[in-house]
């Protein structure tokens, strides 16, 4: 089972896995141009740390830069060549792979360690393809587990990208026979992506650490990931940093969360250069935030709920009275405003943006960013300014970001994979998060987003590589 502890998120001091909320009132709302995030409220700022020297840049600047176009992405002729010497610069974006027909659209497949039976295999993988689904995130029990090899193989046939989480009680080092032999096993099969160390900044077991106290130990981790790191890369296959997120810089400690703390003791270690292979996973729920936060109208304005969204949503009397009094209350002290970029907040979709602009603030290069668990699940109510997510709006959201991908994610974003397909229905029966799932049967009891996913006009569209940012402007679903 991942680690998240997100239950909790916002409505406990405002937290989104370290993204501290600082109740600041910021005057003078602003109405976006219809699609865009204004320049002026980007990240644009300067390394913060000497970059890394590179003969050619590589990847993309901060979301201020434009990106040239480029063709759809091939294979590099090395992915999956064990013993590949290690680069001596930064990997461009095109030496990772994609599956075929990209369209940057995927799903996480259940929180089971452990297989499921071959009909319930063939269900799903026939679901995905109906779905056109091409990236698929997996848990595997640590570097021993082969559970999933026919699952694996039925993705791949399928021209489906498999991620695979390396799944650890404890924020314990792998053995390298043990990682390479994994490695290199799935690798034959089609498995490039391998991830490490689950939400490590979370104190606890929620975060791995299993030790008396349960601090994390950001100096620690960063050593024993980049070992993990070089033997995966010379098994042929692309390992993960930790899934960790980026701050929010209205909090005044911001420079020593659990993110920066760790790629400082990277680097004093001497480990920069593993990072010129490595990729990020990203943990982007939208909570209740719509994709386009923190640049939409309610956050931007306060303005109080609408008679269509209050019949949308079936709101009660008292349910309008509270929602409408946090938006009135949100910029006075203890209220739930907090910026208006995704430097400030960045408690929603577009988090990803916030974690390439600061690192590429430390480095001064792109790594890519892998949604492995995220998007829009059923039942957050985290912001009391926001409704409750149902079933519907889980799927309005998830087509607009399944366009969003089609047409203006960065070239650095490879794909949102969403939480989550199913777990009963793969025959796991886990209560926790069944309630986020697509499925619940095999039978026909589906959250709507499966018939919009396969019902969508745009459903054999491929990406567009990449439209970047247009004049210093995010482009917003």
């Amino acid at each position: 089972m991942h680690n998240r502890g997100r239950v909790a998120l916002f409505s406990t001091a405002i937290l989104l896995s370290g993204l501290v909320i600082v109740m600041v009132a910021v005057g003078g709302a602003f109405s976006p141009r219809a699609g865009y995030a204004p320049a002026q409220f980007v990240s644009t700022s300067l390394p913060t740390m000497t970059a890394v020297s590179s003969s050619t840049p590589m990847g993309t600047a901060p979301a201020s830069v434009l990106t040239s176009p480029l063709a759809f992405p091939a294979m590099s002729p090395d992915a999956g060549q064990v013993g590949r010497p290690f680069p001596d610069a930064p990997l461009p974006l095109s030496a990772f792979p994609h599956p075929p027909q990209d369209n940057g659209l995927g799903v996480h497949w259940s929180t089971h360690l452990y297989a499921q039976s071959a009909e319930a295999t063939s269900y799903f993988v026939s679901e995905l393809a109906r779905m056109n689904i091409r990236w698929v995130k997996l848990i595997n029990d640590g570097a021993r587990g082969r559970e999933y090899d026919h699952t694996i193989d039925e993705l791949v046939k399928r021209g489906i990208m498999p991620v695979l989480r390396l799944y650890q009680r404890c924020n314990e080092p792998f053995d390298p026979e043990d990682l390479t032999a994994l490695v290199r096993h799935y690798v034959a099969k089609g498995v490039y992506y391998y991830e490490l160390y689950n939400e490590p900044n979370l104190r606890g077991k929620p975060g791995g650490w299993c030790q008396k106290g349960g601090v994390p130990q950001p100096e620690y981790l960063a050593r024993i990931w980049a070992d993990a790191a070089r033997v995966i890369y010379r098994a042929g296959g692309y390992p993960s940093l930790p899934s960790m997120f980026a701050p929010s810089k209205k909090r005044p400690d911001w420079r020593q969360s659990f993110f920066y703390q760790f790629f400082d003791a990277l680097r004093a270690q001497g480990n920069t250069n593993v990072l010129y292979f490595s990729w990020a996973p990203i943990h982007n729920y939208n909570i209740n935030h719509p994709p386009d936060y923190p640049y939409d109208e309610v956050n931007l304005t306060s303005r109080p709920l609408t008679e269509a969204e209050i019949e949308r949503y079936r709101l009660t009397p008292e349910q309008v009275a509270k929602i409408n009094h946090a938006r009135a209350t949100a910029r006075e002290p203890g209220g739930y405003y907090v910026g208006d970029n995704l430097a400030d907040d960045s408690t929603c979709f577009l988090h990803f943006i916030a974690w390439h602009d600061q690192f590429y603030e430390l480095f001064g290069f792109t790594t890519p960013l892998i949604s492995t668990e995220g998007g829009a699940t059923r039942g957050s109510g985290e912001d009391p300014r926001y409704p409750v997510v149902d079933g519907q709006t889980v799927a309005e959201w998830t087509l607009r970001q399944a366009n969003y991908m089609l047409d203006a994610a960065p070239d650095y974003y490879f794909t949102t994979m969403t939480w989550l397909l199913a777990q009963r229905a793969l025959e796991y029966n886990e209560p926790n998060w069944e309630v986020n799932a697509w499925y619940h049967d095999r039978e026909g009891d589906q959250e709507p987003v499966v018939e919009v996913l396969k019902q969508r006009p745009r459903l054999h569209e491929v990406r567009r590589w990449p439209k970047g940012q247009q004049g210093g402007e995010v482009p917003l679903p």
